[in-house]
């Protein structure tokens, strides 16, 4: 899933996306531009998309809902850490 498909589905701003993805503001913000400024997100940042995605349908989210970040993240930063890194390197292989 393209982050920027994944930002509005999941209505996250730019700072929120930054900090889930782990890139910098510019970078996710470029993702979204057009012209000589556009850049292309790496194949694992569709992959992360959409593996986060899926586990927050799984969880029950709604897309299109605002959701409290944190309450988003902070699963993912603690407790599926090892088994996202684990999937990600297992996609790039």
């Amino acid at each position: 899933m393209h982050p920027i498909k994944f930002k509005k589905k999941w209505k996250l701003t730019y700072p929120e996306l930054s900090r889930i993805l782990g890139y910098a503001d510019f970078t996710v913000r470029s993702w979204g531009l057009e012209g000589k400024a556009k850049r292309n997100p790496h194949f694992v940042v569709y992959q992360l998309c959409a593996l986060l995605d899926e586990k927050w349908i799984n969880q029950g989210k709604v897309p299109g809902q605002r959701h409290l970040i944190d309450e988003m993240l902070i699963p993912i930063l603690y407790e599926d850490a090892p088994n996202y890194v684990k999937l990600i390197d297992e996609c790039i292989e």
